[in-house]
């Protein structure tokens, strides 16, 4: 086993359920913030949201541990050093740039906001409090990436995972805001699986497991919703991810359009993630604050150009500028 995870991680291969996974997730996230843009909701919607809150984001921080696995080859602190900063261009050059951007315009638009935007609260972009509330996640996984990259080795990978486990159970059974603790477990868990993917994917690709992991993803998704028990997100978490995983394994066997859609999507998951909330903002302003439509209408209009929109943005505009490319995607 050994021997295989090592050839496994030294490869430079592109895995298609990876990049399908991604996009299932971007899906989620994009509908999650668009269910939240009105203030306005309904049981369906108050149900999908917990959903899928529920998961997605681990996911993410799965994903990104799962293509992360190369720290795990970093030598000595030039490496190192080497690594983080280039986790910083790509990911602290977004965050800072893009909420700096964010500022005037969420002041602006502040009598139209559910929450309307504080200047003085302006510094805590610092601490990980982004005027566009989405980007923690870069946040976020650039620190976790940082203390992984300086104290994860081979050696001690079972060790970070189980006391990572410990940490994130621990900030979710007491409910602590610390989203480095709670997130930290599922980046380290997708690169343990990483190194032993031919293993991990024979699981996800079992029919069982994933009847198996559905049927506790809803119980447990029923208890979290019905009782607000914050430590059985972990269970919701790893069994959504796991049911994630193995429609990913299924797409990417069997594509068709819904699976070239899906790799579509995760291929530009970073451009979506980093512009679909401008568009939910104007969006929302039009046919919520002006049109005054319905706001099951508005939220779907919503979920649609922030999903779709960012792709021929990007596409066309954002990637063919260069001081673009640095400031809103980090990309060299």
């Amino acid at each position: 086993m050994g021997g295989m995870s090592e050839l496994t991680v030294e490869k430079k291969e592109r895995f298609l359920e990876i990049d399908i996974c991604r996009g299932i997730g971007i899906l989620l996230v994009v509908l999650g913030h668009a269910l939240k843009q009105t203030g306005e909701t309904n049981t369906a919607f108050e149900v999908l949201n917990s959903v899928i809150y529920s998961f997605h984001m681990p996911l993410f921080f799965f994903l990104s541990g799962f293509v992360a696995v190369k720290l795990l080859n970093l030598k000595g602190s030039a490496e190192k050093i080497a690594y983080i900063r280039g986790r910083a261009f790509r990911l602290l050059i977004p965050y800072f740039f893009v909420g700096l951007c964010y500022m005037p315009l969420k002041f602006v638009l502040s009598r139209y906001a559910v929450k309307a935007y504080d200047f003085s609260a302006a510094w805590q972009i610092l601490l990980g409090e982004n005027p566009n509330t989405a980007l923690w996640f870069l946040y976020v996984l650039f620190w976790i990436s940082c203390i992984c990259a300086l104290l994860l080795t081979r050696k001690n990978l079972r060790f970070f995972l189980a006391a990572s486990f410990l940490l994130s159970l621990a900030a979710y059974w007491g409910d602590l805001p610390g989203r480095l603790l709670q997130h930290g477990f599922f980046f380290v868990l997708g690169i343990y699986v990483r190194c032993h993917y031919p293993e991990w994917k024979s699981r996800f690709e079992q029919k069982a497991v994933f009847v198996l992991g559905a049927a506790v993803f809803a119980a447990s998704n029923a208890l979290l919703f019905a009782m607000d028990v914050p430590a059985v997100t972990l269970v919701t978490a790893v069994s959504g991810s796991l049911c994630c995983m193995y429609l990913s394994c299924l797409l990417e066997r069997h594509p068709g359009k819904v699976g070239r859609g899906f790799l579509t999507l995760g291929n530009w998951s970073m451009d979506i993630y980093i512009l679909s909330e401008p568009f939910n903002t104007v969006v929302k302003l039009i046919f919520w604050n002006i049109l005054k439509l319905n706001y099951v209408v508005c939220t779907l209009c919503c979920f649609l150009a922030a999903a779709f929109l960012p792709i021929p943005v990007s596409r066309f505009i954002v990637r063919k500028v260069k001081a673009f490319r640095v400031l809103i995607l980090g990309l060299h």
